[in-house]
């Protein structure tokens, strides 16, 4: 879901709308002339069913959506949509009113795809490529980039598995179940009160059996999940943390669901 409206995948892999078209999300492709105009609120397309997009791709998955991007995976190929007004990955600054086909500097993704004000994608070979605006040293590389359109790559080879970008941190899982994560360490976003600001990635804990990591690209607060389908959580809370209280919480800490 975004601000305006929602994605839908069928388990055939079609994909279908609802909602609101105010950023050019939905897809649902450009003028006759090729343009993409900004269209005003009141006139943007508005479906209250689910509608199914006229696309040529069988699609695997939907991203996690943006405010005014949004994007979709199939085959190791990463198609996008949307706004895009500042300098995000592979894409132009500009509106892009049907799905396209992000450009990176591998042939093929696999499922560690992650957007917020930058952009963090893995690769079949499960090495990390970030771009956009990497403060606060997302790029593990202890250096900070801002705007820009160009892949940086994570000198950490991993592999890695699943990488999740933050507010201003960014957390994953490599293949062999470690957790990892660098970046801002303001709020605990880091998952150990131990590890610098703005390092090469450092490991978060002892444990070599996470399977996935999710941050907020909004708060710094990120949730992990073991082989034991246990959920941890860490960071800032205010009661997003579902751990029975509002205060932060520097390491993960156990969320213990009701019976």
């Amino acid at each position: 879901t975004g601000s305006q409206g929602m994605l839908l995948l069928d388990c055939d892999g079609r994909v279908y709308a609802r909602g609101e078209d105010i950023f050019g999300t939905l897809g649902t492709g450009y003028e006759a002339d090729g343009t993409c105009p900004i269209i005003p609120d009141e006139e943007a397309p508005n479906w209250a069913d689910p509608t199914p997009l006229e696309l040529d791709q069988r699609f695997d998955a939907l991203l996690p959506r943006l405010a005014q991007q949004a994007c979709m995976q199939t085959g190791g190929e990463l198609w996008c949509s949307g706004t895009y007004e500042r300098s995000f990955g592979g894409f132009e600054e500009r509106r892009y009113c049907a799905y396209e086909r992000l450009e990176g500097p591998a042939e093929s993704w696999k499922g560690g795809v992650t957007m917020g004000l930058a952009t963090c994608l893995v690769s079949e070979e499960g090495r990390l490529f970030c771009a956009g605006s990497l403060r606060s040293g997302m790029a593990g590389d202890g250096r900070r980039y801002f705007r820009t359109r160009r892949w940086y790559e994570n000198p950490d080879r991993g592999p890695w598995r699943v990488v999740s970008v933050g507010w201003d941190f960014v957390c994953g899982v490599k293949e062999e179940g470690t957790l990892w994560c660098w970046g801002a360490a303001e709020g605990g976003a880091l998952g150990d009160p131990s590890i610098p600001a703005e390092s090469a990635p450092r490991q978060v804990g002892e444990r070599r059996d996470w399977e996935w990591v999710w941050s907020d690209r909004d708060q710094r607060t990120s949730c992990a999940l073991n082989a034991s389908d246990e959920l941890w959580c860490w960071g800032e809370n205010g009661g997003l943390l579902g751990v029975g209280d509002v205060a932060p919480r520097p390491v993960p800490t156990r969320v213990v669901f009701a019976d």
